[in-house]
């Protein structure tokens, strides 16, 4: 349900304010002219209509003419049926706001036997009903008045309170976080928002620190992960000629080579996303070459046949991104299909797309709904919950499409779309998406 802003809730309280006070002024006012009527107006009627009594009791045949405004009837048996059923109803006395023909009428009533004498006087001809008409006019116009200039002064009021909340909304849109910037916001020395300026410099020194020290880590962690990883890879590469003859050493010195590469990859998607902003693009290569080492590296690291079948349709699209990037998430990918899935798993490499599908009992689709958000599991997964996550992020960064499909039954594929040529891309700030099975 849409909910208005601050400048749309000041003009709603001022027109309900506005409302407010003119019908409490209405109904003071109606009030009034009652107490003025009872006062005034039927004393009158009644003091004409004792009269008009007193003559008829006297001298029925000597009634003088009604004044204008008033009409007079005399019944008896024979007449009584050609009046109108509103007063043939009416009891003996005095009888206030009896509509006839349309007309609104005070009627005063007098029985003597089966004789009758009815006074009506015509409330258009009543000064006290004009003055209520007259009034009520007046109120209505001025509730529409009203309405105009509490509207009009509410925009104004609202323009000097939405003003600086602007200024500031401004002043914030424009920093950049971990830039220096020159003070705190400038909040016009309005109090109030003072503290929602205040609580703004706070979180921007917060956050300011947080992306210092994310920094901090992504320069130091280039140069102190990158350099032991490579001398492992070093040694691995050395050993395996030596460890040739015999079987088991070197599964084990494949599977710390196999481990090695796969931290390789890690890093290089960690840092990657932790930086602000876009690695220089290396020269294209094939998505084959990718694939290829991604399944070497999980044969390495089980130490066994994972069961893959790989089918490259052609050569796949042309990856001008850093390859660890790219090994990142192929990688991820083919280790969640591996350990959360079932073999065999088939991996489809197509000009377009990348498709990696397990034969397991696939996933249920809250499950595959969230599932790459962080720290969602499977059932049976006794994981963390962060490959796919990572997996993702990379994806948006790159402005690849990731696509998952299961039917609960038959396995989970997930396909990678990639553009003809998939480049590094300016990296835009870092959004939190809602739960989606694609990005």
């Amino acid at each position: 349900m849409h909910r208005p802003g601050l400048r749309g809730r000041f003009l709603l309280a001022s027109l309900g304010l506005a409302c407010v006070l003119i019908g409490g002024f209405t109904l003071a006012l109606q009030q009034f002219i009652e107490a003025i009527e009872n006062e005034l107006s039927i004393p009158e009627f009644r003091q004409e209509f004792a009269r008009y009594v007193d003559v008829w009791q006297r001298s029925p045949n000597a009634l003088p003419p009604p004044p204008m405004g008033y009409r007079l009837y005399l019944v008896n048996r024979d007449t009584v049926r050609d009046l109108p059923a509103a007063l043939a109803r009416l009891a003996r006395g005095i009888h206030e706001e009896i509509t006839l023909d349309g007309l609104v009428y005070t009627v005063g009533r007098e029985d003597r036997g089966a004789d009758s004498l009815m006074l009506l006087r015509d409330g258009r001809f009543d000064p006290v009903e004009r003055l209520e008409q007259m009034l009520g006019e007046i109120a209505l116009s001025a509730l529409f008045a009203a309405s105009l200039l509490a509207a009009g002064v509410a925009l104004w009021l609202s323009s000097l309170v939405v003003r600086p909340v602007e200024r500031l909304a401004a002043q914030v849109s424009e920093i950049v976080p971990g830039q220096r910037r020159e003070g705190p916001v400038d909040v016009l020395d309005d109090p109030a928002i003072g503290l929602i300026a205040r609580a703004f410099d706070e979180t921007l020194a917060r956050y300011d620190a947080l992306v210092a020290r994310e920094r901090a880590f992504a320069r130091d962690a280039s140069h102190e992960l990158r350099t032991p990883l490579a001398i492992v890879l070093t040694g691995a590469e050395l050993i395996e000629p030596a460890v040739a003859g015999d079987p088991t050493l070197a599964a084990r010195v494949g599977r710390i080579r196999a481990a090695a590469e796969q931290m390789e990859a890690l890093t290089e998607g960690l840092l990657f996303l932790a930086r602000p902003d876009a690695l220089p693009a290396p020269p294209p290569y094939s998505a084959s070459e990718v694939v290829e080492a991604a399944v070497r590296i999980q044969a390495l690291a089980l130490g066994a046949d994972p069961q893959i079948r790989v089918r490259i349709e052609s050569d796949g699209p042309l990856l001008a991104v850093h390859r660890g990037l790219a090994l990142c998430v192929v990688n991820n990918l083919l280790r969640n299909a591996i350990e959360h899935g079932g073999a065999p798993i088939d991996v489809v490499l197509s000009p377009a797309s990348l498709s990696i599908a397990d034969a397991g009992p696939g996933v249920d689709g809250a499950t595959l709904e969230a599932m790459f958000e962080a720290h969602v599991r499977g059932a049976g997964s006794t994981g963390h919950g962060l490959g796919l996550n990572i997996v993702r992020r990379i994806c948006e960064r790159l402005e690849w499409k990731l696509d998952a499909w299961s039917d609960g039954v038959n396995g989970t594929r997930i396909t990678l779309h990639l553009p003809p040529v998939a480049r590094n891309v300016p990296a835009a700030s870092e959004q939190t998406p809602g739960r989606r099975h694609s990005s």
